[in-house]
């Protein structure tokens, strides 16, 4: 049978549940947030659910690691029961391996979430930043220092990963018109 090409965003699916990922071969930030409007969805109708920071040892191998990630993923969508996965696009770095190694991690990933058939939404990082920090290229500490204000929320104890994945969440929700209407940003 074949599906949509193109998930639709619900518009009576409140609360929505989205969880953000930002993927990495050693840390992976996860962070859950709820809505309970819809389009344009305001800040203050924006609940942080958890923020998360999944840690593999550099000394398991690379394989054992994909796996963890995947397992650990799985897990939380089956607890969290998300609407929508946002996960961060592959950027082009100047280090070949370790674009290869992110790109088998996003894989992973977006495996354990097709497993339940979720949109996934990927966002660039310059997007992400832009959006929450208001300049693309601004660093980790800056977004994290945004989403303490925009959230309201006390970002010491949460990792740079997280912090990211909480950008990458916020940033759908704030653009939720947007994504709702594009093709190219909800995959199935």
């Amino acid at each position: 049978m074949l599906e949509p090409k193109c998930p639709q965003i619900k518009k009576n699916n409140l609360p929505m549940i989205v969880m953000g990922i930002d993927p990495g071969s050693i840390k992976t930030g996860v962070a859950v947030l709820r809505s309970y409007s819809k389009a344009p969805v305001p800040l203050k109708k924006i609940e942080i659910l958890d923020t998360i920071t999944l840690e593999s040892s550099p000394r398991h191998s690379f394989n054992d690691r994909l796996g963890q990630f995947h397992k650990v993923i799985v897990k939380l969508i089956e607890e969290i029961n998300p609407n929508y996965c946002v996960i961060e696009s592959c950027f082009y770095g100047k280090n070949v391996q370790s674009a290869l190694k992110l790109g088998h991690i996003r894989g992973s990933i977006i495996s354990a979430v097709k497993r339940f058939s979720l949109p996934i939404i990927e966002i660039a990082p310059t997007q992400m930043k832009k959006s929450i920090a208001g300049r693309g290229h601004a660093k980790k500490e800056e977004v994290a220092f945004a989403l303490k204000t925009l959230l309201d929320c006390p970002t010491k104890k949460m990792s740079l990963d997280a912090s990211d994945a909480l950008g990458l969440a916020l940033t759908f929700l704030l653009n939720l018109q947007y994504y709702s209407a594009s093709e190219n940003h909800l995959s199935k």
